[in-house]
């Protein structure tokens, strides 16, 4: 297309597929997304997304958050040539880590992912972008060199966000009654309003998912549905710090669930990276969580 060829196959989406690829006479990689023009122009609304995603990335630019840096049309398909991460997704190297280690993610390493993500939330909600899908594999990971990658010491990886299809520029009128779990709707929890506080709660499903190797709770038709499927204080030596950090964003109201600055600014974040064998037996127990308050209970 023009001055950029598609290589090698990476995925593929219910209206779209994605390559690496390169330009003319360079040997950067980017990924490529290439859409069927008939298909989304016989669906009105997958239209809409994709101009949603393009006038997002157009007019939002921070490290974590995945660059778009052109798009190309021909007759039959539109192009987005985005950034390539070739780390591949987090919930890949969440599922790897746990085969490996058998033990979900450290506290140490879980801190440096979330300072990473919560950064781009937070650009993100003060331009008023309200993300909607955030989950594991709208998380990806980029090393500065595929040997790098192949490495895979997640501390010297940096995190993108991606996939902005479904996201939304929040006006005053905006209302939902649906709360999202993974990009899902939960039935039974309502928000009187669709405001930022959605993603925060979704950030808490991803950040218990990290910390524990599943999620908070299944799904169900009514709140009686929704069980937990573990409890936040029940795992050995996870620290206050993090139990403190979960509550603020697995609140059933949303009025009550953290920002994503207020979250940045915690103490669980704060608190400097440590080596993978840091003591949590040594740290003080200061605010206990109640169960109560996590949704799913």
């Amino acid at each position: 297309i023009d001055d950029i060829s598609l290589f090698d196959f990476i995925d593929s989406g219910c209206f779209s597929e994605a390559f690496k690829s390169k330009k003319r006479g360079s040997d950067k990689i980017y990924a490529t997304k290439k859409i069927e023009l008939d298909f989304i122009n016989k669906n009105p609304y997958l239209k809409e997304y994709i101009q949603n995603e393009i006038s997002i990335l157009n007019g939002i630019k921070h490290p974590n958050i995945v660059k778009l840096y052109e798009v190309k049309k021909t007759p039959k398909y539109m192009y987005l040539i985005m950034e390539y991460c070739n780390g591949g997704s987090l919930y890949k190297n969440l599922t790897e880590y746990i085969e490996k280690n058998e033990k979900p993610f450290t506290e140490d390493i879980v801190k440096f992912l979330m300072k990473q993500i919560l950064a781009g939330v937070e650009c993100l909600h003060k331009n008023k972008v309200i993300h909607c899908d955030l989950k594991l594999d709208n998380i990806l990971l980029k090393y500065t060199s595929d040997s790098e990658a192949n490495i895979s010491n997640i501390f010297r990886s940096q995190v993108k966000i991606i996939d902005f299809n479904i996201s939304v520029i929040q006006k005053k009128s905006d209302k939902s009654d649906q709360i999202y779990n993974n990009g899902k709707s939960i039935k039974g929890y309502k928000d009187p309003k669709y405001d930022e506080k959605k993603d925060i709660m979704a950030l808490g499903v991803l950040c218990y998912q990290m910390l524990y190797g599943k999620k908070p709770f299944e799904y169900g038709n009514n709140n009686k549905e929704i069980k937990n499927k573990d409890k936040i204080k029940n795992r050995p030596h996870l620290s206050s710090e993090a139990k403190s950090f979960l509550y603020g964003m697995l609140q059933k109201d949303s009025n009550k669930r953290s920002s994503a600055t207020e979250l940045l600014n915690h103490a669980f974040i704060k608190n400097n990276v440590n080596n993978e064998n840091l003591n949590y037996m040594n740290i003080i127990q200061d605010r206990p969580i109640n169960s109560k308050d996590i949704i799913g209970k």
